[in-house]
């Protein structure tokens, strides 16, 4: 009988297929994944055929890899299911090893929400969608992703609220419910009170006007109560219309307030003197037995007639004065009148007549105390 002899072709094929054991494309291998099978250190490559695939997966020799490589095989791919379709696979799912591209599965596993649709906010690539500000809004919904509106979201849109509308968010704003537009020199978001007198700048006739405790009417200015045109912080009589009547502005009619001298004073002894009688006539006739004063702190006026006629002085304390009126000529006069309003209506002083020159003959100092009266008529 005759045995069948091998040709060299058919011996060198089957050699070929003792050291590679092909399998199926796609066929799932175990889940170590190292291209490595779990016995005679094989590795699983794509070996470039003519068929119809172009390939097959075989396992060959680890000492026969770079051979293979350098021959144009190639190593397969590990794919998983990429269930959400952002890119990144699925870690539960099972492994496929495969030489070709398969629709709906990725070479990675590294998916941490397989569910969720990462696409084009995934900038740390864990399938997940970012929260790049941390306000627990993910990006694809955050309208601000680089702003953090944690607190102040209402809306829940990603940015910080401006609920007021007056340009400064929430986070930001002392005053988040009232609109400061306009009236917020200092951006804390609250409608100022530049003067601090309680009125904010919003509805404050007067915004640099402090108008504290004088301000009845609440419109932010201080308010003139009588009309006299002196306001009610420095008029010292508030209630009293002093208009027409008030030389020195301090809100009373002339000879009214605790402040106020002016007025007509009675001398309680009236102050008479004459000299120089020449051709029939005095040349010095003092007779004083009333004065009127025009007080305009710290200036002050007395006047009574010709001789002594208006003496100008000021203050040298709130009550103590001294005015004097020089009269010039070949004996010139002097006169002068010091004194203190020892109370509203009563003043104690001192009136002095001095002459000097040529032709003041019998003329001489001359100096007279006196107590002065007026009457509050009005006040």
């Amino acid at each position: 009988m005759t045995r069948p002899v091998l040709s060299l072709l058919t011996l060198t094929g089957l050699l070929f297929l003792a050291g590679c054991a092909s399998s199926a494309p796609g066929e799932a291998l175990p889940n170590d994944l190292s291209y490595r099978a779990k016995s005679n250190q094989k590795v699983q490559i794509c070996h470039v055929t003519s068929g119809s695939n172009g390939y097959v997966l075989i396992e060959v020799s680890e000492n026969a890899l770079d051979a293979h490589l350098d021959h144009g095989d190639y190593l397969p791919s590990t794919l998983y299911d990429d269930t959400d379709g952002d890119g990144r696979g699925d870690p539960a799912s099972e492994a496929v090893v495969s030489c070709e591209a398969i629709d709906g599965m990725v070479d990675n596993d590294d998916d941490l929400c397989p569910t969720e649709d990462a696409t084009g906010f995934d900038a740390d690539n864990d399938g997940c969608l970012d929260d790049t500000d941390g306000d627990g809004l993910t990006d694809d919904a955050d309208a601000c992703p680089t702003e953090d509106a944690t607190g102040f979201d209402a809306d829940n849109d990603g940015c910080l609220d401006d609920t007021d509308g007056d340009g400064l968010t929430d986070d930001a704003d002392a005053c988040p419910t009232e609109d400061a537009t306009g009236f917020d020199a200092d951006n804390d978001g609250c409608v100022d009170d530049s003067d601090g007198d309680g009125v904010t700048d919003d509805l404050d006739l007067c915004p640099a006007e402090d108008a504290t405790d004088y301000d009845a009417d609440g419109d932010g200015c201080i308010d003139d109560s009588d009309g006299d045109g002196v306001t009610d912080d420095v008029d010292a009589c508030p209630e009293e219309d002093a208009t027409g009547d008030d030389m020195d502005g301090d809100g009373c009619p002339d000879g009214c307030g605790a402040s106020d001298f002016s007025g007509s004073w009675t001398l309680d002894t009236p102050v008479s003197y004459r000299c120089g009688y020449f051709w029939f006539m005095y040349m010095v006739d003092v007779d004083v037995s009333q004065v009127t004063i025009v007080d305009g702190y710290p200036s002050i006026t007395v006047s009574n007639g010709s001789q002594p006629g208006t003496m100008t002085g000021s203050y040298s304390s709130s009550i103590d004065f001294q005015a004097e009126n020089l009269i010039p000529g070949t004996c010139d006069e002097s006169y002068t009148i010091s004194g203190s309003f020892i109370s509203d209506d009563t003043l104690q002083g001192t009136f002095e007549a001095d002459f000097q020159g040529s032709s003041c003959l019998d003329c001489t100092l001359q100096s007279w105390s006196f107590t002065a009266t007026r009457t509050l008529d009005g006040c």
